[in-house]
């Protein structure tokens, strides 16, 4: 489960991952092992126009990431935007600006390390797998791990661990930390 989209397959196959599925953008969109889509959120068209009308007023660097490719040129066409990245080195006032987009649109927008990050406000990664779980018709017991922000939910819903190099927005929760996958998947065994 990332944020990352399908790009996150360089480092897959880098390491020989094996994987049933791969949650991407936030949990915005579930692929398979064959690349298919099993589900998809993407965000809403007048919120994308609201936060493009911004990176145009602003001139912002930002990514709008279709799942498949990632666009930095508004002359490129498009059909969905799953996640749209707005560069936080380019904002004098990312706060500010993140509040201007919570209020104006329909969003689940947040502060990463370098993005202010947005998808849909319906989805998120702890609702991305419940959503698998019931594709697999809750065969499985789910764990989760995490280091962001936007792990929250997915944490404190399946009681998961933290990974020990997280960020600040973690530090309030009861859940364990560990140093590394390997100890948290070794006590889990």
């Amino acid at each position: 489960i990332t944020g990352r989209g399908k790009s996150i397959r360089e480092y897959i196959e880098e390491y020989n991952i094996p994987y049933d599925y791969l949650i991407c953008e936030n949990g915005a969109i579930i692929y398979d092992k064959n690349d298919n889509i099993v589900s998809s959120v993407y965000l809403a068209k007048e919120d994308i126009n609201k936060i493009v009308d911004i990176i145009k007023r602003d001139n912002l660097k930002y990514i709008l990431d279709t799942g498949d490719q990632y666009i930095t040129d508004m002359n490129t066409s498009y059909k969905d935007i799953a996640c749209i990245f707005l560069d936080r080195k380019t904002i004098k006032n990312p706060e500010k600006l993140l509040e201007e987009i919570l209020s104006t649109t329909s969003t689940y927008s947040y502060l990463s390390d370098n993005w202010i990050n947005s998808i849909n406000i319906n989805i998120d990664k702890k609702l991305a797998l419940d959503k698998l779980n019931e594709v697999l018709d809750y065969k499985y017991e789910i764990h989760a791990i995490g280091d962001a922000i936007n792990d929250i939910s997915m944490i404190t819903s399946y009681d998961g661990g933290i990974m020990e190099h997280h960020e600040k927005e973690l530090d309030e929760l009861p859940n364990k930390n560990y140093e590394t996958l390997s100890d948290y998947i070794e006590e889990l065994i």
